[in-house]
Parts: C-alpha cells; sequence; structure tokens
C-alpha cells in the first residue's frame, strides 16, 4: 500500500496534536493538585502552657523561649504564605512572654507580626499589641525603642475613625513619645513625631481652651528636649518649631545658653587640672 505524502503528512499532524493534548492535560492535571495543595490550610503550632514548657526544659528559661520564637516565627511563615493570620500568634507571644519576661525581642516581633497581616487594622487590634509592648516596657524600662514602636503603631490607620477614638490615641502616642525622648539613646526623630502628634491633638481638640492648654505644653515639652538634645540639626529643627508655636524667644535663648554653659563645663571636667607641659617638666627635672 502506498502512503502518499499528504497522508503522511495528515498522520504526522495528528500524532503532534494527540502528544500535545496529552501533555496539557497532565500539566492542568498537575497544576490542579498544587492548587488544591497550596489551599490546605494546615494546622497552627500551638506551644504548650508556659509552666509546661518551662518544665519540660528544666527550667531553662532562655532556652525554653528560644524554642517557642522558633516554633512561633514557623507558624506564622507558613500561616502567611496561605494568606491568613495564625489562630495561635498572640497565644504564643504570651507564653514566650510569660516563660520569660526578659526577652526583649518578642514584644516588637508580635507586634509586627500581628498588624502586617491584617487586611484591616482596627483600634482594638493597635489597643492589643500596644498592651502588650507597653508589659514589655514594665520588663524594660530603659529602652527606648519600645514605647517608640508602640507610638509608631497609631499611625497609618487611623483615616476612618471617630475623632474621639483618634484623639485618644494620639494623646497615648505623645505619651510613649514623651516617655521614650527622655531615655538614653533615644531616636533623633522624637522631636519631629512629637511635634506632629501634638499639631494633630490641636487639630482634633474642640474646645479652644483645651488647644492653648495643648500648645503651652507642648512650647514646655520643646523646652525640655532643647536642653537634652545634642545632635544640631535637631535643635535647629525644636527651635523652628517653637518659633512655629510663638514660644518667647527669651526663653528659647536662656535654655540654648544653658546648654552651652553645660557643654562647656563638661569640656573643661574632661581637661587635665594642670597643663602637660608641667608634668613633663617636673618628669625632667627628676631625671636629672
Amino acid at each position: 500500500m502506498n502512503i502518499t505524502p499528504s497522508i503522511r503528512f495528515t498522520l504526522a499532524c495528528s500524532i503532534v496534536v494527540l502528544f500535545s493534548l496529552s501533555y496539557l492535560h497532565g500539566a492542568l492535571r498537575l497544576r490542579s493538585n498544587m492548587l488544591k495543595f497550596e489551599t490546605f490550610a494546615p494546622e497552627t503550632i500551638s506551644l504548650p502552657d508556659a509552666w509546661v514548657l518551662s518544665s519540660a526544659t528544666l527550667n531553662h528559661d532562655t532556652f525554653a523561649a528560644d524554642l517557642g520564637w522558633a516554633a512561633a516565627v514557623v507558624d506564622h511563615g507558613e500561616s502567611k504564605r496561605h494568606g491568613r493570620l495564625s489562630d495561635s500568634l498572640e497565644h504564643n507571644a504570651d507564653v514566650i512572654a510569660t516563660v520569660d519576661r526578659i526577652f526583649l525581642a518578642i514584644y516588637p516581633w508580635f507586634s509586627a507580626a500581628y498588624l502586617n497581616n491584617l487586611g484591616k487594622v482596627a483600634p482594638s487590634d493597635v489597643d492589643r499589641v500596644n498592651n502588650f509592648i507597653k508589659r514589655g516596657m514594665v520588663v524594660h524600662p530603659t529602652d527606648f525603642r519600645l514605647p517608640y514602636s508602640a507610638a509608631l503603631n497609631y499611625i497609618g490607620y487611623s483615616a476612618f475613625l471617630e475623632p474621639e477614638i483618634r484623639l485618644r490615641q494620639v494623646e497615648d502616642a505623645i505619651r510613649l513619645l514623651e516617655t521614650s525622648s527622655s531615655l538614653s539613646g533615644a531616636d533623633e526623630s522624637v522631636p519631629l513625631l512629637l511635634a506632629w502628634f501634638y499639631n494633630r491633638k490641636r487639630q482634633l481638640t474642640k474646645d479652644k481652651s483645651d488647644s492653648e492648654k495643648s500648645k503651652k505644653e507642648e512650647i514646655a515639652f520643646n523646652l525640655k528636649l532643647l536642653a537634652r538634645s545634642s545632635s544640631p540639626e535637631v535643635r535647629q529643627a525644636i527651635q523652628e518649631n517653637l518659633k512655629y508655636l510663638g514660644a518667647d524667644d527669651s526663653l528659647v535663648t536662656q535654655v540654648l545658653v544653658e546648654k552651652q554653659r553645660g557643654l562647656d563645663l563638661a569640656l573643661l571636667q574632661t581637661q587635665p587640672y594642670l597643663p602637660l607641659d608641667f608634668w613633663l617638666t617636673l618628669q625632667e627635672e627628676r631625671l636629672q
């Protein structure tokens, strides 16, 4: 039987089409199985109660907290990969903070993990993470980062809140930033953030007398910041804010003069009481 070129071409095309359909069918089945796997939500990792975890590690609290945090990070990562918030996130953070109260990293980590994985952040969510950070502030009263990070949580989630709720948040942010500014190593952006929050407070305050009181409080606190600040750029920013608030120039000048006097005194105390040449001369005379 002779096969003409046209028949051979038709058969070849049919074989290619069959192989293509078979490949596409297999690829679609594989993709379907992968989608089913990706949408499958595994069970969350929930740590045992604090006393159980502590007992299991023979009261080695730091080791127990490290193990708990590793499990909490894995649980959060898996939940985030599947596009949801872990049901055990808050429980795990509470267990770790209970087992080892001085485990500093758990406080800002829970805040970031909780808020960054929510589609819409409600005031109650911000209160939840800030209450946890304030729990850490009791244990670490000298760490400026905890009140600073708690204050930052009030930025970015308040566009459609009631003015009363927003005013409460602003006042709490001011208290947190004032606490942070009084601690060693405070971030240089604190004065600028305080100025912004004080301005928001005046905008949200309906009573004019309360608004004037808020302005006086801001001037008084900025004068304190000016006296404490060691950065020329930050001092310049504070002076500009005081000028905007209408602060008395004589008060600002007085603070700057006292600040300079303190710097001069500190410099004088670091210098030797007697000139260096005196000690060299004395040493030469003793050698003779």
